[in-house]
Parts: structure tokens; C-alpha cells; sequence
């Protein structure tokens, strides 16, 4: 859809642009309510901002989304038998040119049901924000969005410059100023088209940079794809994933390929960094209980070391075998597992045994039940290790 759609989409921005600037084109005696595909400002239940678009139709609008507080946000109007989303044929009001330039920008709201195209102009831009990298354009104005999706997938936004303009596009989450920068498209020249794909999570408000390079202006046509589906960085255990913490932040406990990683605070007490197991692979762990505590203790088996504590979460009934590799200088590698509460529950299984020779545990499992899994060690060992997690 997008491929057909870009293929003359330098002829689709001039028409856009002759038709915004020649008023409305519908016909005399057109009684549509608005104009087709075009977004409105509108005012939601708790009179916070968002924006709607009009129908293909022109007939109708869909519901108000993407809502945001605004300074008349507390005070509703003072007629409410006529909020401010009620239009008239002339009096249509692109949200677009309604919106401040810079952050945080228009409002979009985006789900995958169908594209959303913007045509818009940095002339009327401001030149207050600098993107990273490529995307640095300090000495060009700019247009700010915020895009908020109504589906977790990726998004694919493609931007269409116009002759003299070398477009620039750049997306930021979190912070629309100083937010941390995600993907950046500078790769063509003047009149080009640039590209840039970001996983995006349902709900979450996402930044998005229409800018150009080197003093360039002009207008564009901005094009927003949402395909939902399923990704490591939603927020959701999808199925293989070991662990998903919505982040890309390293060393944290969750690691970018959605497996456990690093030596957080978080792993030295209950109720430890979370692990899910699935049929279909074994889950490796890496990390070390160098840093840790010894806060908990087996009842089954000896152990003075530190501990690291780990949320087992079993995708399967059956059996869950844990394997330890450890290396460390004095005592051996212990684990042990309960069931129930981390620091009290019921001891499942131990096993302790000399350095040289793995320690493997196994114990009965029912899909979708946490376990608590200990990795500590005899003799006050401790050290580095690598821990893999399998069920069957």
C-alpha cells in the first residue's frame, strides 16, 4: 500500500498543497461536514485536546483521540451544547496549522487500520530542536508530532520533501526535547524521501521530527504505517521470549534479545529477576553473585555464599531441569528451588556438589506457575556462572 501510494507521491504533495490553498473544492451545494482524510482538533469527555479525522465520505468524523491536557483543559466551555469539535463545511480547521510548531507538537493518534498522511510545511516551522547524528540539522526549521499509537507494532514513517527541500526525519520517546533519540533518516537530497522504522508500544507518546538539512524549507507530505504485532521491547512475555521489560537498556536484568542478563540490585533479594521457560528452547543466563548477599539459605542443603534469585516462570507441564556452569576459586556452585512465596515457600529441590562437575536440578512444573530459583554457594563460593533453563 505504501509502495503505490509513494510511487507519485511528489504529484500527490502539489495537488494537496493546491487544493489547502485554494479553500475547499467541493462542488456548490457540497453539504459535507468536513474534508475527507483530514484531521481536526477536537475536545475529549474530560474537555483534555486530541484530534479526529474526517471520513473518506466527508461526512462524518471518528472519535476523538490522542487526548492530552491543554491549558482549558480544567474549564469546560461555556456552552456545552456546543463543544469545540462541532464543525461547519467552512470552517474546517486542519489540526496541523491550528498547532504550535514546535514540541510537543500535533497530536496524532495512529492504529493500523489505515495510513495516516499529513501534508504540512516547515516555513512556519520552528528552529528549536536538534536531532543526533545525521539527523543534527541545526540551522533548519522544524514540525513536531506526537504520535501516539493505538497498537503495539512497528511504524513506518516515510517523509516526502519538496523541490529545495533535503528532508531530514528523527523520532524521540519519552521526552520530546531532550527524550532519547530512536531512528533517524538523512540519506537523500533535495526533493528526496526519507525513511525511518520504530517498534512502538500501544498507548506510549513518540516524538517524531519533520526537519530539514542545511538551511532547506518547504513543504512535505509525512506518511505514518502501523503494522501491530508482536516485538521484543513491548512490555509483554511474547512466546520464546525469556524476559520483556518494555526497555533497551542493558544490564538492567532483561537484555535487548529479550533474554536475562547483567547483575542488577534487583537479582540479590525476592523476588529476583524474572525468567520464563519455554518447550521450545533453552533459556542461558549469564551473570555472577560476586556482588550479591547472602540473604537466603537452603533447607535441604548446605550453603554460606551469596545468592542470586531468579522468578522461573514454567510455559510448560512437565519438568524444568536448571544446569550451572559456575567459575569461581573456592567452595562449589549451589541451587535450590521453592515454590510459593520466594522466602518462605516450600523447598522443592537442592543439589550441591564439588566445582568440577556441573550441578543439575530438576523439579515438576506447571505451566504458567513461578518458581523461585536460587543460585548460591557452598564454602562462601562465589563468582561467575552460566545458568540454562529448559522444560519438557
Amino acid at each position: 500500500m505504501l509502495g503505490r501510494r509513494w510511487v507519485s507521491a511528489a504529484l500527490l504533495l502539489g495537488a494537496v498543497r493546491l487544493a489547502a490553498g485554494c479553500g475547499s473544492s467541493e462542488a456548490a451545494g457540497d453539504k459535507r461536514l468536513c474534508t475527507p482524510d483530514a484531521y481536526v482538533f477536537c475536545r475529549c469527555s474530560d474537555f483534555s485536546k486530541g484530534t479526529k479525522q474526517c471520513s473518506a465520505d466527508g461526512m462524518s468524523f471518528s472519535e476523538c483521540a490522542g487526548c492530552i491536557p491543554d491549558d482549558d483543559a480544567a474549564t469546560p466551555p461555556e456552552d456545552t451544547s456546543t463543544p469545540e469539535d462541532t464543525f461547519v463545511p467552512e470552517a474546517d480547521t486542519p489540526a496541523d496549522t491550528a498547532a504550535a510548531p514546535g514540541c510537543p507538537g500535533k497530536v496524532l493518534a495512529v492504529d493500523g487500520t489505515k495510513d495516516t498522511e499529513i501534508t504540512d510545511t516547515t516555513k512556519t516551522g520552528t528552529n528549536g530542536h536538534v536531532g543526533s547524528g545525521a539527523c543534527a540539522v541545526a540551522a533548519s526549521k522544524e514540525r513536531v508530532y506526537s504520535v501516539i499509537p493505538t497498537a503495539s507494532g512497528k511504524l513506518t514513517i516515510k517523509m516526502l520533501g519538496d523541490a529545495g527541500m533535503d528532508p531530514t526525519l528523527y523520532v524521540r520517546e519519552t521526552d520530546c526535547a531532550t527524550g532519547k533519540q530512536l531512528a533517524c533518516g538523512e540519506t537523500t537530497g533535495d526533493a528526496g524521501i526519507e525513511t525511518v522504522n520504530v517498534n512502538v508500544i500501544a498507548g506510549k507518546t513518540y516524538y517524531v521530527f519533520a526537519d530539514s538539512k542545511a538551511g532547506t524549507e518547504g513543504d512535505f507530505l509525512l506518511s505514518l504505517h502501523l503494522v501491530p504485532g508482536p516485538f521484543c521491547g513491548d512490555g509483554k512475555v511474547d512466546t520464546d521470549e525469556g524476559c520483556d521489560d518494555a526497555n533497551k537498556v542493558s544490564g538492567d536484568g532483561c537484555g535487548n534479545g529479550c533474554v536475562p542478563e547483567g547483575d542488577p540490585t534487583s537479582a540479590d533479594t525476592c523476588p529476583g529477576i524474572p525468567a520464563h521457560v519455554w518447550p521450545s528452547r533453552t533459556l542461558s543466563i549469564t551473570g555472577s553473585t560476586a556482588t550479591y548477599a547472602g540473604d537466603y539459605a537452603s533447607t535441604g542443603c548446605t550453603g554460606s555464599g551469596p545468592e542470586r534469585v531468579y522468578a522461573v516462570t514454567s510455559h510448560v507441564t512437565g519438568t524444568m531441569t536448571a544446569q550451572i556452569t559456575a567459575s569461581w576459586g573456592a567452595g562449589s556452585p549451589l541451587l535450590y528451588v521453592r515454590s510459593g512465596a520466594c522466602a518462605s515457600g516450600t523447598e522443592l529441590a537442592c543439589v550441591n556438589k564439588n566445582s568440577t562437575t556441573p550441578d543439575m536440578l530438576t523439579w515438576p512444573v506447571t505451566t504458567g506457575t513461578t518458581y523461585s530459583l536460587f543460585v548460591d554457594g557452598f564454602n562462601s563460593g562465589k563468582g561467575s556462572f552460566t545458568l540454562q533453563l529448559s522444560a519438557k
